[in-house]
């Protein structure tokens, strides 16, 4: 049927005489928020807290030199789930990224040079502490696309990185 749009209560069959049963409530996620930085605390990142105990407000866009998978998730705001859909791994795998401080086999990875890439282009142009908002919102200057969606495809990072480059650049669309 042309124009026809599902709709799956309206599409529900269910015997006569049944009820329809009410759905359970989902829970919403609670992050702690510092003013457009999120913390999130994964269960696979427990290890940290051995480490430090405090909780990081500032963001920076300084590569470090240790940890850099966690400071790429941390600096543009991913999920695990987004990151690993970004750097074209599993969740396992990019757990264990986060695990090893020398980013030994991110490094290897294309992808994972791509975002770092980026960070450095967005450096004066983009506040630290808003990339990850940025990333996540449409954008006027690519048709209203979400960098995000681009990230994952090399054609797609190309876009956002002229975006970033022409911003730097002073040309607005």
């Amino acid at each position: 049927m042309i124009g026809h749009e599902f709709n799956p209560q309206k599409e529900e069959r269910r015997a006569p005489g049944k009820r329809k049963r009410a759905a359970a409530p989902v829970p919403k996620p609670n992050p702690i928020d510092f003013g457009g930085f999120k913390e999130v605390r994964d269960e696979a990142l427990d290890y940290q807290e051995d480490q430090s105990n405090t909780i990081t407000t500032e963001v920076t866009l300084e590569i470090p030199e240790r940890h850099r998978a966690l400071w790429l998730k941390q600096v543009f705001e991913f999920t695990d789930t987004e990151m690993a859909h970004v750097l074209g791994v599993s969740v396992e795998t990019l757990r264990k990224w986060f695990k090893d401080e020398t980013d030994k086999h991110a490094m290897q990875s294309v992808r994972f040079h791509r975002l770092l890439n980026l960070t450095q282009l967005a450096k004066g142009v983009i506040r630290p502490g808003r990339l990850g908002h940025w990333v996540h919102r449409e954008n006027q200057a690519m048709g209203k696309l979400v960098p995000l969606n681009l990230l994952a495809d090399a054609a797609g990072c190309e876009m956002v990185t002229a975006v970033v480059e022409d911003m730097r650049a002073g040309i607005s669309d």
